[in-house]
């Protein structure tokens, strides 16, 4: 915002650059461009989680009926994932990679809809393509080659889907009595119908280009391939989001877990179009979330359109009239006492202490805040460097964004948590230039990804049997460490003698 370039080494991170050009657009009408950066961080995640249910509203109606679209927007507007991941912004780039992956989906199932006349041939298919790679092109902007690739899976996965359908349920079947010859026919007959009935100009189009692209930035290329391979791979390191989903990944789709299931027997039985569209997007990305977790979310607004499904039929059966609007009645109370619950929920999972500084860092933050220098440099895991950026207005050694981070550096900053030598942290510390330390008990609940980091993925196992206990991240916790060796403990005081949280200054 402030016109400095960035970083070639920064990664693109997030909703900050569409924030920052939003926030100068309007910056006219604020009084600085802080206030405008407020206002549009505050404003930017509802508006996406509104646009989002608007677009699967629309899409689902297009596809199905109005009754399905206002059951898909509500599961949607229910679910965790839209109000909380997507509307309230609680992951960096979820809450509007999620919107650009939906819509490219969507845009690529309803392509042959898509209708333009040139010299008296449609060639809507092309800017259904072109719209498509246009949404890749942002993907890429908001996630390297991870959104586009997760959009490409979908669109492979359905088209291929498609396909098979088309050649074994859509026509019938080729009679087994008859010659070889005719067996033959019959069967390439069927597969030609299939792939003329498919999306396979626009799939054609798209996957050439994108090859094209692959073609040219081959490093690219070789280092996607190489992250494929270890998220295959039986060992995929210490990082959370790479890891497979868990129970919590599930429990996030609450009731839906009972609504989907009937929803994904109902797609298989009838076998509709858009009924094995929005299955096949759903179970594509719950196997890719096999192997890295964070994929789920992708998977959401699928689950969201399936569940939906299964209240759509519902309103199928045949009621009396009175009986139809007792259980509209019902219904409609059910759903208030479903938003008044998830409003709890989510003020419930807003507090989580790694989301939210808790009163520990509030009071570290504060005291460097008003004690350091304004020109101080304060390290700690990279997690926290936009509180301390933010809250204590000073500089971090690293953070998630601007600073960004590093594996050197992670490791490193891991060795000064788990060293049990004092020099051996402040030699880190002067490595980049920092003036103060902080340890918390909320890195606890991450501890292995930083001692892996600090002690090495083959050391780990012995570090936090024999010397976890001597570090000097969990010595300064139990006060048991005051000074020594360049550092000595700032805050807060001798008199507290298991604090949440420490700060180590430098020794002058």
């Amino acid at each position: 915002m402030d016109g400095q370039p960035v970083p070639t080494d920064v990664q693109p991170s997030g909703l900050a650059y569409p924030l920052a050009y939003i926030a100068k657009a309007i910056s006219f009408g604020f009084s600085s461009q802080q206030d405008a950066l407020t206002f549009a961080s505050k404003f930017l995640p509802p508006f996406l989680g509104v646009i989002t249910a608007i677009v699967i509203y629309l899409a689902v109606s297009r596809i199905w009926d109005r009754r399905m679209g206002l059951a898909s927007a509500l599961a949607w507007a229910v679910l965790p994932h839209g109000y909380f991941i997507q509307g309230a912004g609680y992951l960096d780039r979820d809450c509007l990679n999620v919107l650009l992956i939906t819509v490219g989906a969507f845009v690529f199932f309803l392509a042959k809809r898509w209708h333009l006349r040139i010299g008296g041939r449609d060639v809507g298919w092309v800017l259904a393509a072109l719209a498509v790679l246009g949404i890749e092109l942002l993907l890429y902007f908001e996630w390297s080659w991870v959104g586009p690739g997760l959009l490409l899976a979908i669109i492979i996965a359905y088209f291929a889907a498609e396909f098979l359908v088309k050649s074994l349920l859509g026509h019938e079947q080729p009679a087994l009595a008859v010659g070889y010859q005719t067996f033959s026919q019959q069967l390439f007959a069927r597969i030609r119908n299939a792939i003329r009935e498919s999306k396979w100009q626009p799939f054609v189009l798209i996957i050439s280009l994108n090859i094209l692209v692959a073609l040219i930035n081959l490093g690219v290329t070789s280092e996607t391939f190489d992250v494929i391979g270890n998220l295959l791979s039986p060992s995929r390191g210490e990082i959370a989001e790479l890891q497979g989903i868990g129970l919590a990944d599930l429990r996030l789709y609450e009731f839906f877990l009972f609504l989907a299931p009937i929803g994904i027997f109902l797609a298989v039985m009838r076998h509709r179009e858009g009924d094995i569209f929005v299955l096949i997007w759903f179970l594509t990305l719950v196997i890719l979330s096999l192997f890295a977790r964070r994929v789920i979310l992708y998977a959401a607004p699928a689950a969201a359109i399936i569940g939906a499904m299964t209240v759509a039929n519902l309103w199928d059966l045949r009621y009396s009239r009175r009986l139809e609007r007792r259980i509209q009645q019902i219904v409609a109370v059910l759903v208030v006492l479903i938003m008044i619950g998830l409003s709890v929920r989510s003020y419930d999972l807003g507090s989580e202490q790694r989301v939210a500084a808790n009163q520990d860092w509030q009071d570290g933050l504060i005291y460097l805040r008003d004690n350091a220098a304004e020109d101080a440099v304060v390290m700690s895991w990279w997690d926290y460097g936009y509180w301390i950026l933010d809250v204590a207005q000073r500089t971090p050694v690293v953070d998630g964004g601007w600073l960004s981070h590093s594996k050197q550096e992670d490791d490193d900053i891991g060795l000064a948590y788990c060293t049990d030598r004092a020099s051996d942290a402040v030699e880190v510390m002067r490595k980049y230039g920092a003036d103060y330390l902080v340890f918390s008990r909320v890195e606890l609940e991450i501890e292995p990804v930083i001692a892996i980091h600090g002690v090495g993925m083959e050391n780990y196992v012995a570090w936090r049997q024999g010397e976890r206990m001597n570090s000097l991240w969990l010595r300064s916790l139990t006060g048991d460490f005051q000074s020594g060796g360049g550092l000595e403990r700032v805050y807060p005081g001798p008199e507290v003698e298991n604090p949440g949280l420490v700060v180590l200054g430098l020794k002058e």
